[in-house]
């Protein structure tokens, strides 16, 4: 099972737990089953239903891609497109957004030297160059925090 749907499951199993507990009536919310008793506070119901939260996992692992499961994905159009994905040694790239200076690239500095590269006015390569100096600095910034 994938982390994600464990997580899902887990959470929701929580959930179900902690709503049991929450509309418990008062008179059975005051003793748990230790016989502690509680004030009904969240930390005193979160240990109240503690044993009652369980970790579903499975070790099937399921096959095949979206194309298996939904007819749009089995066009051919995607073949590649997934093919590529299910190469081990392929990494989608991952935008900066963890850098401040992120938003400000995009949006205005990408925009304006790309147009001038369009315009004949920069080479391409001196766009790249510039581009690469703001990220790198932007990112030594990040790490110096």
């Amino acid at each position: 099972m994938n982390a994600p749907l464990r997580t899902t499951l887990f959470a929701a199993t929580a959930a179900i737990g902690l709503a049991v507990a929450v509309h418990t009536p008062a008179s059975v919310a005051q003793a748990t089953p230790s016989g502690i008793p509680t004030d009904g506070s969240i930390a005193d119901v979160a240990e109240r239903v503690v044993d009652s939260v369980v970790n579903i996992s499975t070790t099937h692992e399921e096959k095949g891609g979206p194309a298996d499961f939904d007819p749009f994905y089995a066009d051919p159009k995607f073949k590649g497109w997934f093919e590529e994905l299910a190469d081990k040694d392929v990494h989608p790239t991952v935008m900066p957004t963890h850098l401040e200076e992120f938003a400000f690239f995009k949006d205005s500095l990408v925009i304006k030297t790309s147009q001038e590269a369009l315009l004949g006015d920069r080479t391409p390569e001196d766009v790249a160059k510039e581009w690469a100096d703001y990220m790198t600095k932007a990112q030594q910034k990040h790490l110096k925090k």
